[in-house]
């Protein structure tokens, strides 16, 4: 009779932790999708000035839209080599204002403005040399692995839980048989 009663007992541990580790695997999950970026990652950046013919030396204030929400973005001039113009950071709807001065070492009318914040770019031609004076286009770069939503931790609950649960089973089976 006491036999009986502590497989009983040994059972409901068993099957209580299993139902605790599946409780946390779901707050994990749940916690997991609520932090997860939208996918596809937008690729809709702009980036203007109101000026329209720029050259070494100039001031200009660059405006941007459509960048991930507060990160960082590097501005830069892009020629035969890239001449950095700081970085901004772009407020909670991902659009930013900074006031720039081209380095007077830029000459010439074959450069662009270039923001880019990792996975979003933009660029445009102030210059009126690479293209179209003061007119955005824009670029979504690869710039790293793809946007899944796959959460390691959530993966790896998962994974000990099957363990568990699977290993309670074999003792389970086992503890049968000698009986």
């Amino acid at each position: 009779m006491s036999m009986s009663i502590l497989r009983v007992r040994r059972t409901a541990l068993l099957l209580a932790a299993l139902l605790i580790a599946l409780a946390l695997v779901t707050v994990t999950s749940w916690h997991s999708r609520a932090a997860a970026a939208p996918y596809p990652p937008s690729s809709s950046c702009t980036i203007s000035s109101s000026d329209v013919a720029v050259s070494g030396g100039d001031s200009l204030t660059i405006l941007g839209s459509g960048f991930p929400a507060d990160t960082t973005v590097h501005l830069s001039v892009h020629s035969s080599v890239p001449v950095s113009l700081g970085a901004v950071q772009t407020d909670a709807s991902g659009a930013f204002r900074d006031h720039v001065t081209i380095p007077t070492s830029i000459t010439g009318s074959d450069h662009l403005i270039v923001a880019d914040a990792g996975s979003t770019t933009c660029q445009f031609d102030p210059f009126g040399g690479a293209g179209i004076a003061g007119v955005s286009t824009h670029r979504s770069t690869g710039g790293g692995l793809a946007s899944t939503g796959f959460h390691t931790l959530t993966a790896s609950l998962i994974a000990g839980v099957l363990l568990v649960g699977g290993g309670m089973l074999l003792l389970l089976g086992r503890r049968r048989r000698q009986s």
